[in-house]
């Protein structure tokens, strides 16, 4: 009975593993597609208008050109939020943002150093400063994945006793 019952509750927490599994965006073509999601800092009344990614040319970002929107490529705004998605590349890019005051800001140059990038955007008077949040995705996908591999082999394990017993028995 207690086997069984030990049988049930592991089956029930690997199912629950394989369900919780975070689910990413499925493209069909082959090649990175870095996400950007931009979280803003925003003075009480301004809203954002409109953004641009802007991709700078030279080292120290003073020429910059704005992100084609190809695809799934670009920066879609809300009122208080941006999100974007980019083809692979290892220029320095800037935020330009249109906000409810009329006033077009400027970022500071950032990297897109992996595909899932969080950042967080200062609204100042005249600029915006983005800074990239620590990713944690990596090491919660693999703590899960520790868990369900060692869920598997606890079942496996459970299965070959019971099958032992089995034999010893008859």
């Amino acid at each position: 009975m207690f086997r069984k019952n030990l049988f049930h509750l592991i089956a029930i927490i690997l199912f629950l593993c394989l369900i919780f599994l975070p689910n990413g965006r499925a493209a069909a073509d082959i090649g990175p597609k870095p996400t950007l999601d931009f979280q803003f800092t925003l003075p009480e009344g301004l809203t954002i208008v409109d953004g641009e990614l802007l991709v700078c040319q030279d080292e120290a970002c003073t020429a910059t050109e704005p992100l084609l929107e190809v695809g799934p490529q670009g920066l879609t705004c809300q009122p208080y939020s941006c999100e974007g998605m980019i083809y692979g590349t290892n220029h320095p890019m800037r935020l330009q943002v249109t906000f409810s005051d009329g006033v077009t800001r400027l970022s500071n140059p950032f990297e897109v150093p992996s595909n899932q990038n969080v950042y967080t955007v200062e609204v100042r008077e005249t600029d915006l400063v983005v800074e990239r949040q620590a990713n944690a995705t990596p090491l919660i996908l693999l703590l899960l994945a520790v868990l369900c591999i060692g869920m598997v082999l606890l079942v496996g394990v459970l299965l070959v006793g019971r099958r032992l017993a089995k034999r010893k028995n008859a």
